[in-house]
């Protein structure tokens, strides 16, 4: 075995021969890569599909982004819808308060004028009292004067004798009772009874009458003779009442002619007193109702065929 200290054991191998036999290898320059075989280039299947990854990241992060906006603003919808229903049961809340309100004052009110009027008529009722007792103790020159007046401010309007007006009619009588005598005489016969039946047979014919006082002079010492006018519409009514023979086919133009036509009769009223009593005695009418019906009907022919078989009022 050769075997020398300065040359290697494979000096054999080491020959200029063998060396020159041997390819050089081409070492891979790493300085630039510190990672070396980590690193590769990637496919165009890899780039893709991080790309959809990256996609989809961003479009899942869009897609809660926007539920978080929707929920924010769902949530504040939901706040605006409680404060709007909030504010319009305050609305009527305030409204039925405002509604009860008034109708507590309107109660109130009525109260009060019911108690007022109640009140206005007690003292009313009390004036009339006083009034018949100033009247009843004042002199006879005045006091004929008086009873005069209030004879055709009780009966201005004849006497309406439905049930609703029988306090009326009653007062009426009472007035009669109170300032005539028990034997009055009137156009149709003596007593306050019959008196106020004339009035009533008066005020049925001629319905919706209305009797004004235009003057009032002295016939003698005892008397007093007041001059009225009585204003009346003629109606079918009045027609039926008073002129009976109007009703029938050969009268039709001449009733056309004074339906629906007023009337103004005037007349007088003599009434007669008696000192010693301090009553009325007497209470006798006049009217006129020809001039009024000729100047409807135009000529004195036809003012007869009115009145043929006419009912005359007392």
């Amino acid at each position: 075995m050769n075997f020398c200290t300065t040359r290697p054991p494979n000096s054999h191998n080491l020959r200029d021969d063998v060396i020159g036999n041997v390819n050089q290898r081409t070492i891979a320059n790493h300085a630039s890569n510190p990672h070396g075989d980590l690193v590769r280039p990637r496919s165009a299947e890899e780039k893709t599909l991080t790309k959809r990854k990256c996609e989809s990241a961003i479009d899942i992060s869009s897609f809660k982004s926007a539920r978080r906006e929707r929920e924010a603003f769902s949530s504040q919808a939901e706040d605006l819808v409680m404060l709007i229903l909030e504010d319009q049961a305050k609305q009527r809340k305030l409204r039925r308060d405002r509604q009860r309100g008034y109708r507590q004052r309107q109660n109130d009110l009525m109260v009060c004028l019911q108690k007022e009027t109640l009140q206005l008529q007690n003292e009313i009722q009390d004036l009339e009292e006083r009034r018949s007792a100033i009247i009843a103790a004042t002199p006879t020159k005045e006091n004929l004067w008086g009873v005069v007046v209030e004879y055709f401010r009780v009966f201005r309007f004849g006497v309406r004798g439905t049930i609703s007006n029988s306090l009326e009619t009653n007062a009426q009588l009472n007035f009669l009772e109170r300032t005539m005598t028990l034997d009055v005489q009137s156009n149709t016969g003596y007593g306050p009874s019959e008196l106020i039946a004339t009035w009533r047979r008066f005020s049925t014919s001629l319905q919706g009458v209305e009797i004004e006082l235009q003057n009032l002079k002295r016939d003698s010492i005892n008397a007093v003779v007041a001059t009225i006018a009585t204003n009346f519409t003629i109606t079918e009514h009045v027609v039926q009442k008073l002129f009976p023979r109007l009703s029938g086919k050969r009268s039709s133009l001449l009733t056309k002619k004074l339906l629906h036509q007023e009337i103004v009769m005037l007349g007088t009223v003599r009434f007669v007193w008696d000192r010693t009593c301090g009553r009325i005695t007497s209470v006798l009418s006049r009217s006129d109702m020809v001039t009024p019906m000729l100047e409807l009907v135009g000529n004195v022919e036809e003012l007869a065929r009115v009145f043929e078989y006419a009912r005359v009022l007392a």
